[in-house]
Protein backbone atom coordinates (compact mmCIF):
# COMPACT_ATOMS: atom_id res chain seq x y z
CA UNK A 1 0.00 0.00 0.00
CA UNK A 2 1.26 3.48 -0.81
CA UNK A 3 2.04 6.02 1.86
CA UNK A 4 -0.91 7.98 3.26
CA UNK A 5 -1.36 11.57 2.07
CA UNK A 6 -0.55 14.21 4.67
CA UNK A 7 -3.41 16.69 4.90
CA UNK A 8 -3.71 19.70 7.16
CA UNK A 9 -7.11 20.87 8.37
CA UNK A 10 -6.94 24.58 9.23
CA UNK A 11 -9.87 25.39 11.49
CA UNK A 12 -11.12 28.93 12.02
CA UNK A 13 -12.86 28.58 15.41
CA UNK A 14 -14.93 31.76 15.07
CA UNK A 15 -16.07 31.55 11.43
CA UNK A 16 -19.80 31.37 10.91
CA UNK A 17 -20.51 31.48 14.63
CA UNK A 18 -20.54 27.66 14.63
CA UNK A 19 -19.13 25.51 17.41
CA UNK A 20 -16.38 23.31 15.98
CA UNK A 21 -15.40 21.32 19.08
CA UNK A 22 -16.63 18.02 17.58
CA UNK A 23 -15.13 18.65 14.14
CA UNK A 24 -11.94 16.64 14.64
CA UNK A 25 -13.95 13.58 15.76
CA UNK A 26 -16.19 13.89 12.70
CA UNK A 27 -13.14 14.00 10.40
CA UNK A 28 -11.69 10.91 12.06
CA UNK A 29 -15.05 9.14 11.67
CA UNK A 30 -15.63 10.06 7.99
CA UNK A 31 -12.20 10.56 6.40
CA UNK A 32 -10.60 7.51 4.78
CA UNK A 33 -7.73 7.04 7.24
CA UNK A 34 -6.17 4.37 5.06
CA UNK A 35 -5.55 7.05 2.41
CA UNK A 36 -5.03 10.14 4.58
CA UNK A 37 -3.06 11.14 7.67
CA UNK A 38 -4.81 14.27 9.00
CA UNK A 39 -3.29 17.02 11.12
CA UNK A 40 -5.38 19.79 12.72
CA UNK A 41 -4.50 23.38 13.52
CA UNK A 42 -6.69 26.27 14.66
CA UNK A 43 -6.28 29.88 13.65
CA UNK A 44 -5.80 32.33 16.49
CA UNK A 45 -5.82 35.77 14.84
CA UNK A 46 -6.39 37.57 11.55
CA UNK A 47 -3.97 36.47 8.81
CA UNK A 48 -2.99 33.38 10.82
CA UNK A 49 -4.42 31.02 8.17
CA UNK A 50 -2.08 32.67 5.63
CA UNK A 51 0.90 32.04 7.92
CA UNK A 52 -0.20 28.43 8.48
CA UNK A 53 -0.56 27.98 4.71
CA UNK A 54 2.98 29.21 4.05
CA UNK A 55 4.28 26.81 6.69
CA UNK A 56 2.27 23.95 5.14
CA UNK A 57 3.99 24.60 1.81
CA UNK A 58 7.42 24.44 3.46
CA UNK A 59 6.48 21.24 5.30
CA UNK A 60 5.28 19.56 2.10
CA UNK A 61 1.66 18.72 2.91
CA UNK A 62 -0.24 16.92 0.15
CA UNK A 63 -3.35 19.06 0.73
CA UNK A 64 -4.62 21.81 3.01
CA UNK A 65 -8.28 21.95 4.02
CA UNK A 66 -9.92 25.25 4.99
CA UNK A 67 -12.51 24.78 7.73
CA UNK A 68 -14.11 28.19 7.74
CA UNK A 69 -15.57 30.76 5.42
CA UNK A 70 -14.45 32.89 2.52
CA UNK A 71 -11.90 34.76 4.66
CA UNK A 72 -10.17 31.55 5.74
CA UNK A 73 -10.25 30.25 2.16
CA UNK A 74 -8.80 33.53 0.87
CA UNK A 75 -5.91 33.50 3.35
CA UNK A 76 -5.03 29.86 2.70
CA UNK A 77 -5.51 30.13 -1.05
CA UNK A 78 -3.22 33.15 -1.15
CA UNK A 79 -0.52 31.19 0.66
CA UNK A 80 -0.87 28.12 -1.57
CA UNK A 81 -0.97 29.81 -5.01
CA UNK A 82 1.70 28.32 -7.24
CA UNK A 83 2.68 25.60 -4.75
CA UNK A 84 0.80 22.75 -6.43
CA UNK A 85 -0.84 21.93 -3.09
CA UNK A 86 -4.62 21.63 -3.44
CA UNK A 87 -6.94 23.53 -1.10
CA UNK A 88 -10.03 21.69 0.11
CA UNK A 89 -13.04 23.40 1.63
CA UNK A 90 -15.27 22.48 4.56
CA UNK A 91 -17.77 25.39 4.49
CA UNK A 92 -18.17 26.79 8.00
CA UNK A 93 -18.48 30.51 7.31
CA UNK A 94 -21.28 33.04 7.33
CA UNK A 95 -21.82 33.16 3.57
CA UNK A 96 -19.64 30.42 2.05
CA UNK A 97 -19.77 32.14 -1.34
CA UNK A 98 -16.90 30.30 -3.02
CA UNK A 99 -17.95 26.91 -1.64
CA UNK A 100 -21.50 27.45 -2.92
CA UNK A 101 -20.22 28.52 -6.33
CA UNK A 102 -17.98 25.44 -6.57
CA UNK A 103 -20.76 23.08 -5.45
CA UNK A 104 -19.07 22.01 -2.22
CA UNK A 105 -21.62 20.30 0.04
CA UNK A 106 -22.71 22.49 2.96
CA UNK A 107 -23.00 19.41 5.18
CA UNK A 108 -19.74 18.68 7.05
CA UNK A 109 -19.82 14.91 6.58
CA UNK A 110 -20.62 15.22 2.87
CA UNK A 111 -17.80 17.73 2.38
CA UNK A 112 -15.37 15.41 4.18
CA UNK A 113 -16.50 12.48 2.01
CA UNK A 114 -15.76 14.63 -1.04
CA UNK A 115 -12.17 15.02 0.22
CA UNK A 116 -11.88 11.22 0.22
CA UNK A 117 -12.05 11.34 -3.61
CA UNK A 118 -9.04 13.70 -3.66
CA UNK A 119 -10.20 15.42 -6.85
CA UNK A 120 -9.25 19.00 -7.63
CA UNK A 121 -9.97 21.76 -10.11
CA UNK A 122 -8.00 24.90 -10.85
CA UNK A 123 -9.54 28.27 -10.05
CA UNK A 124 -8.35 31.73 -10.98
CA UNK A 125 -7.41 34.37 -8.48
CA UNK A 126 -7.34 38.12 -8.87
CA UNK A 127 -4.86 40.60 -7.47
CA UNK A 128 -5.62 44.09 -6.17
CA UNK A 129 -2.87 46.19 -4.59
CA UNK A 130 -0.64 43.09 -4.40
CA UNK A 131 -3.31 41.12 -2.46
CA UNK A 132 -4.84 38.01 -3.95
CA UNK A 133 -8.55 37.32 -3.83
CA UNK A 134 -10.79 34.42 -4.79
CA UNK A 135 -14.43 34.57 -5.82
CA UNK A 136 -15.15 38.23 -5.05
CA UNK A 137 -13.60 41.58 -4.25
CA UNK A 138 -15.53 44.62 -3.15
CA UNK A 139 -15.06 48.33 -2.74
CA UNK A 140 -17.14 51.13 -1.35
CA UNK A 141 -20.15 50.05 0.70
CA UNK A 142 -19.42 46.34 0.29
CA UNK A 143 -15.82 46.73 1.47
CA UNK A 144 -16.94 48.85 4.43
CA UNK A 145 -19.42 46.15 5.48
CA UNK A 146 -16.72 43.46 5.18
CA UNK A 147 -14.28 45.50 7.26
CA UNK A 148 -16.93 46.15 9.92
CA UNK A 149 -17.87 42.45 9.99
CA UNK A 150 -14.22 41.43 10.41
CA UNK A 151 -14.14 43.49 13.61
CA UNK A 152 -17.58 42.37 14.83
CA UNK A 153 -17.93 40.14 17.89
CA UNK A 154 -21.05 38.43 16.54
CA UNK A 155 -20.36 35.90 13.77
CA UNK A 156 -22.76 34.33 11.32
CA UNK A 157 -25.64 35.94 9.43
CA UNK A 158 -26.73 38.02 12.45
CA UNK A 159 -23.29 39.60 12.73
CA UNK A 160 -23.24 40.30 9.00
CA UNK A 161 -26.67 41.99 9.14
CA UNK A 162 -25.54 44.05 12.14
CA UNK A 163 -22.54 45.21 10.08
CA UNK A 164 -24.79 46.17 7.15
CA UNK A 165 -26.90 48.38 9.42
CA UNK A 166 -23.86 49.85 11.21
CA UNK A 167 -22.29 50.88 7.92
CA UNK A 168 -25.58 51.98 6.35
CA UNK A 169 -26.19 54.44 9.19
CA UNK A 170 -22.92 56.34 8.60
CA UNK A 171 -21.70 55.46 5.09
CA UNK A 172 -20.53 58.32 2.90
CA UNK A 173 -20.14 57.42 -0.78
CA UNK A 174 -16.66 57.94 -2.17
CA UNK A 175 -15.34 58.57 -5.66
CA UNK A 176 -12.75 56.18 -7.01
CA UNK A 177 -10.19 56.25 -9.75
CA UNK A 178 -9.40 52.74 -10.97
CA UNK A 179 -6.27 51.71 -12.78
CA UNK A 180 -6.64 48.34 -14.48
CA UNK A 181 -3.69 46.88 -16.36
CA UNK A 182 -2.07 50.31 -16.38
CA UNK A 183 -5.11 52.09 -17.82
CA UNK A 184 -7.12 54.63 -15.82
Amino acid sequence: MSERKQILFVINPISGGKNKTSFKKQVLDVLDLQKFDPTFQQTARPNHAYEIGLKAVKEGYDAVIAVGGDGTINELGSALVGSGIPLGIIPEGSGNGLALYLGVPMNEAAAIRRINRFESIEVDCGVINDRRFFNIAGLGFDASVSENFANENIRGPLGYMKSVFNVLSKYQPAHYKLTIDGKV
